[in-house]
């Protein structure tokens, strides 16, 4: 392996040592957060649910960090032990991780996380009926009516709602026609915006809501 490859993957492992700080730092700023939540009932119910949406957001970046970090460490391994050679490309071996752990992560209960887990212990220790999620199943069943009329672009109530006849998520018309144009100019296939939802979406696929 070049010098010069040897020092940019000592480099990212070095990088990644410092992203790992901040991802505790934003975990220590969103427990002191939910604190402030549930001793002065600052936002309320919605307050609680947005910073257990960032805390899964935060979770994945950890996740993802630690899946990079290993990827990397296993590259220089493999090339100590000469099973990967001058010919390797070791940024698409790193891509194809990145890529797997991303799709480990679609299928990951986050809830069952350390930092979602302590995070709800410590709410709940506070106040014990605290407006937590403490499920995926939570999810699911928590205000199913106002899911459906907010908008997954704006998070707002839908004015003129439009459905994508692919996978039955609604949209704000307007927003999804943007959204869809600005995929188009970047040449890139336009994906509904609900999270979780791999489906396409198209202008020609898309039908008012009554």
């Amino acid at each position: 392996m070049p010098d010069t490859a040897e020092m940019l993957l000592q480099r990212s492992l070095s990088n990644i040592s410092k992203l790992n700080e901040y991802v505790e730092y934003g975990r220590d700023e969103l427990l002191e957060a939910g604190e402030d939540v549930v001793e002065h009932a600052v936002s309320g119910e919605n307050g609680m649910r947005k910073l257990q949406e960032a805390m899964k957001i935060l979770i994945k970046t950890k996740e993802k960090l630690h899946g990079y970090q290993k990827s990397v460490e296993r590259i220089k391994t493999q090339w100590k032990n000469g099973e990967l050679g001058e010919d390797s490309n070791l940024s698409e071996i790193l891509e194809a991780d990145i890529k797997a752990k991303e799709e480990e992560l679609e299928n990951t209960d986050l809830f069952q996380h350390d930092y979602m887990t302590s995070f709800i212990a410590q709410m709940q220790s506070i106040k014990q009926d605290a407006p937590l999620l403490t499920s995926a199943g939570d999810i699911e069943c928590v205000s199913e009516e106002t899911t459906a009329k907010k908008c997954p672009i704006t998070q707002t109530t839908m004015v003129h709602p439009v459905q994508n006849i692919l996978c039955k998520h609604r949209y704000e018309q307007e927003a999804i026609l943007a959204h869809i144009k600005q995929c188009s100019r970047r040449r890139k296939a336009a994906k509904c915006p609900f999270p979780g939802c791999k489906s396409n979406v198209e202008a020609t696929n898309l039908k008012d809501v009554k």
